[in-house]
């Protein structure tokens, strides 16, 4: 769980305080506003006082579908 996190219209930053080695999963819920295939960009962590150490997950892909 995050320590601090916004959602704006464009992204949702999510911080914590501390971080150890392992997998972690963060999840929200996006409002769809029109049907179509969008580009899901990849999300990036990096430490605040090293910016030496940062990672990336894959791109991906939404498909928003009528009822």
């Amino acid at each position: 769980m995050p320590n601090y996190f916004e959602i704006r219209d464009d992204r949702v930053i999510a911080f914590k305080d501390r971080s150890w080695r392992g997998r972690y999963q963060y999840s929200y819920y996006a409002r769809a506003v029109i049907e179509g295939e969008f580009v899901m960009p990849s999300s990036k962590i990096q430490m605040m006082y090293d910016p030496s150490v940062v990672s990336y997950t894959p791109t991906g892909k939404v498909t928003v579908e009528a009822r």
